[in-house]
């Protein structure tokens, strides 16, 4: 995996990274929920959802998105694939792009993202050169949506809620912060995100208590203390309710430069624990 930042500066409030996958041999994914979403476009090869109504994989459109709330996904990358993925700030939820996305993600394609032709672009790109092409990708994202309209109260919701810290905000301190009614506040974050305020809250909070213990020498449970959290047992169950894995298990598995993918070879008994853990 590579991956680069946005170079321009207002895509850096809204795009975390881009993700170039070059996967050359079977694997089992598992994303887990880290409060961003994840566009992805597939630029050779395939892989396939497990479906967990259905109990089965499905194959992968060429092109999609996962939203912010989900439990995670579990993939199966049966071949060689290369792929390129976006993350983005849950505040691109308010872009025009991005409408109805709540009701209909699952026919996302990326040409509402970035238009037609900019998918054309994005498929012609030199990914030999990835590392240097985040202006590239700046302007093809750009070209299609205009950043600059995003409801303020949106981004202002969620950057009090990620600068919080260790005290995260109660949604009648979220309301009263950002001039709103808490009736107000429930309505915004419902249509824009599609869950109450507090699920958003504890989302946010657990992916950026997730990032900081992956970069923490020990993964200390204690240390998630620094996010609002009780107790250990507290950070605990919340992983186990958002991620659907404990901490333990979580931490021990990022083995790539990101905090939100586990890759394991292509193990059967693997696989059966993890399909188990979506039935």
């Amino acid at each position: 995996m590579i991956e680069i930042e946005p170079g321009d500066d207002l895509l850096k409030k809204y795009i975390e990274c881009y993700q170039l996958f070059e996967i050359a041999e079977p694997l089992w994914v598992k994303a887990i929920s880290t409060g961003t979403l994840e566009c992805w476009i597939k630029l050779r090869g395939g892989f396939r959802i497990f479906d967990p109504k259905e109990g089965r994989f499905k194959p992968a459109a060429s092109s999609g998105i996962f939203p912010v709330g989900t439990n995670g996904y579990v993939f199966h990358v049966p071949n060689n694939t290369i792929c390129i993925n976006i993350k983005l700030s849950p505040s691109v939820l308010a872009l025009s792009s991005f409408k109805d996305l709540i009701n209909q993600w699952e026919s996302f394609n990326f040409d509402q993202f970035v238009g037609e032709s900019g998918t054309n672009e994005f498929r012609n790109l030199d990914i030999s050169d990835f590392e240097n092409l985040s202006s590239k990708i700046d302007a093809i994202v750009k070209a299609h949506n205009d950043f600059e309209s995003i409801d303020s109260r949106i981004q202002s919701v969620l950057t009090s809620i990620i600068a919080s810290g260790n005290h995260p905000p109660t949604v009648k301190e979220l309301a009263f912060e950002n001039h709103l009614t808490i009736k107000s506040l429930e309505r915004l974050i419902k249509k824009v995100f599609g869950m109450t305020p507090k699920k958003l809250i504890g989302i946010l909070r657990f992916g950026n208590s997730i990032k900081f213990l992956n970069k923490t020498e020990g993964h200390r449970f204690i240390e998630a203390l620094k996010f609002g959290y009780y107790d250990q047992s507290h950070f605990i169950r919340e992983c186990n309710k958002i991620a659907e894995m404990n901490p333990s298990d979580i931490l021990s598995e990022l083995s790539l430069n990101t905090n939100d993918i586990i890759i394991s070879s292509i193990e059967p008994e693997k696989f059966n624990e993890i399909k188990n853990q979506h039935l």
